[in-house]
């Protein structure tokens, strides 16, 4: 683990910068490597742990702007988005996993101090030799940055999402520009054909009914994948019963559009009105929605929903 130690090293002399005074998480650098481009927040300002989150392109980054933006921080929905690299002092220790902590023991490192790779779907993990070599570079252009920011008294934007600090390195100096904000788009997964004898069947109904469609992360790891599979539910809008549940693996999420298909034949009901906990969830049932003529809304904060998810941790705890 000889580029681990080197990067965690370099993450304690970034420490003495004491950077996250100077500026908010909220705030997003494009950061110039020798090889690749990536994006870079800085946490810290407002306490908590002192982290660098690096999103290595624009999915990335979008999925963390999905958590930060939409209140999802501390929603079921979490581990679905969350994608980046995070180099972190843990205080609570909570994302560094026993057998990870082994790991580093084992080494003689820091479990204090950690570089993790977080996936959708996926535990945390330690970063890889590979992946810990370019973070090095990174941290090194932050320290640098830390003091050009310093020195030349730049200040945040006050208004996110619209314009960019952009940073390089020429000549051993560091670059700077102010750029647009990238124009990022929904990924979206690739369903597979609906089942048409379902369809016809529902169409035979007249809509009627609200109802709630909501993909979250199952809250329990699948020992076998060492992944949380996904858990659909779906709700009345007005009562909150719950008339579908799935459980499934990112494999099988584009199937999605079918396990809703299957759940209305099953209850002998067309739905008049859907309304989905997010945006990617609503586009990716595209075509059951043209299908159906639906009214469609999205609403990220199901609370009924939610408190099922913790119910059911809970009992499974």
């Amino acid at each position: 683990m000889k580029n681990y130690s080197k990067l965690i090293d370099l993450f304690t002399e970034y420490q003495k910068t004491k950077f996250w005074k100077e500026i908010s998480g909220d705030e997003i650098f494009k950061v110039k490597l020798s090889d690749r481009y990536v994006f870079v927040s800085i946490m810290g300002f407002h306490g908590g742990d002192l982290t660098i989150a690096v999103y290595k392109n624009k999915d990335q980054l979008q999925s963390q702007l999905d958590i930060a933006y939409g209140d999802y921080q501390f929603s079921p929905d979490s581990y679905n988005r969350i994608d980046c690299y995070e180099l972190s002092i843990e205080k609570s220790g909570n994302l560094v996993l026993p057998e990870t902590r082994k790991i580093l023991k084992s080494h003689k490192l820091s479990t204090k101090k950690t570089a993790l790779r977080l996936e959708p779907m996926h535990l945390p993990r330690l970063v890889t030799e590979e992946e810990a070599s370019f973070l090095i570079e990174t941290v090194q252009m932050i320290i640098d940055i830390s003091s050009y920011w310093k020195e030349h008294q730049l200040k945040e934007f006050t208004e996110p999402f619209q314009l960019l600090h952009s940073f390089s390195k020429e000549n051993g100096k560091i670059k700077h520009k102010i750029i647009d904000y990238p124009d990022m788009k929904a990924k979206l997964v690739s369903m597979k054909p609906i089942q048409e004898d379902l369809l016809a069947r529902l169409l035979l109904l007249k809509p009627n009914g609200s109802y709630d469609i909501a993909l979250l992360c199952f809250p329990f790891y699948d020992n076998e994948t060492k992944t949380f599979p996904y858990l659909l539910l779906i709700a009345e809008s007005q009562t909150g019963f719950i008339v579908g549940h799935y459980v499934f693996h990112e494999s099988e999420l584009n199937q999605m559009q079918n396990h809703i298909l299957e759940t209305f034949v099953k209850i002998h009901i067309r739905p008049q009105m859907l309304t989905f906990n997010g945006m990617r969830e609503a586009n990716s049932c595209a075509r059951l929605i043209r299908e159906l003529e639906v009214e469609v809304h999205v609403n990220i904060k199901m609370d009924h929903i939610f408190e099922l998810w913790h119910l059911l941790r809970e009992q499974l705890s």
